[in-house]
């Protein structure tokens, strides 16, 4: 796994296998991902990656392995913390997360190593407030929840557990929005190159020359543009409702346009008596 400083002058690279971080210089002198400025352990001093009797994950139990015969422990995921102040990788076998400091050169200090409450931590996610990290524990079925503190980095178990078989991966969701009601406007207010324009109008005039139709309301006529599978709506006397449609200046003179992104249906709405003067 890989992941860009928000400022986006430094890639920061996981090895699985090698237990370590590379920090890559990024976007300087045209070059896309430019030389390896450092190179660091995942892994605590002095823990042996191949010595399955003796080592131990990060709570001091035997470490779970990362189901595979010749070590102890591998890496998966790593994140930087939304403000460019921390970076954080997942040791599967240590069962943990490293956390390091980042400094202004993108050169990484070791800060520390908290247990994930679980084995085999395949993904994590930072919550965009930073307040926030979810810990997918693959092998023991389940995601944990702990608070961190934004300003030293380190994390604090919450208790907070969710059981998922197989946890491999997080992503976080965006609440629904609530949906507010349109504005409507009238042909007379529109302006050259508006957008967002909501309507109720009749259809006038339907061209049979050009594809142009003329609509309007109590306040005036505008002239649409129609696309193909709009013509069939555009009948003479016919009421329509137009959302997210937009004006058009062709020759000096504004048209209505209804993108594949906006409205145009038939509209049970009480008949209008267009203005033509």
């Amino acid at each position: 796994h890989m992941c860009f400083h928000p400022k986006g002058e430094f890639v920061y690279g996981i090895n699985e296998l090698d237990c370590t971080i590379n920090v890559y210089a990024f976007g300087k002198d045209d070059t896309i991902l430019g030389p390896i400025l450092q190179t660091v352990s995942t892994l605590p001093d002095g823990y042996n990656n191949h010595d399955h009797e003796n080592a131990k994950n990060a709570n001091g139990d035997a470490a779970s392995g990362p189901n595979r015969p010749s070590q102890t422990n591998a890496t998966a995921d790593l994140h930087v913390s939304p403000d460019g102040r921390f970076l954080y990788g997942s040791n599967r076998g240590h069962d943990s997360l490293v956390c390091f400091s980042i400094s202004k050169d993108g050169l990484l200090k070791l800060e520390g190593f908290t247990y994930t409450g679980g084995e085999h931590p395949r993904n994590f996610t930072i919550h965009p407030s930073g307040n926030w990290i979810l810990v997918a524990n693959q092998d023991s079925d389940n995601v944990v929840v702990f608070r961190r503190d934004r300003r030293s980095g380190k994390l604090e178990d919450s208790g907070q557990r969710a059981k998922v078989k197989t946890a491999r991966c997080i992503i976080w969701g965006n609440p629904r929005r609530k949906l507010t009601k349109p504005t409507w406007h009238t042909v007379a207010s529109l302006t050259p190159e508006q957008k967002g324009i909501n309507l109720y109008v009749k259809v006038v005039k339907v061209s049979s020359d050009v594809p142009e139709v003329v609509l309007g309301d109590a306040s005036g006529l505008v002239t649409l543009r129609p696309r193909d599978d709009q013509l069939k709506l555009c009948v003479e006397g016919a009421m329509l409702r137009i959302q997210n449609a937009q004006i058009r200046m062709v020759a000096n003179h504004m048209r209505l346009e209804v993108s594949k992104w906006g409205v145009l249906k038939e509209a049970e709405h009480e008949d209008i008596e267009p203005c033509t003067s």
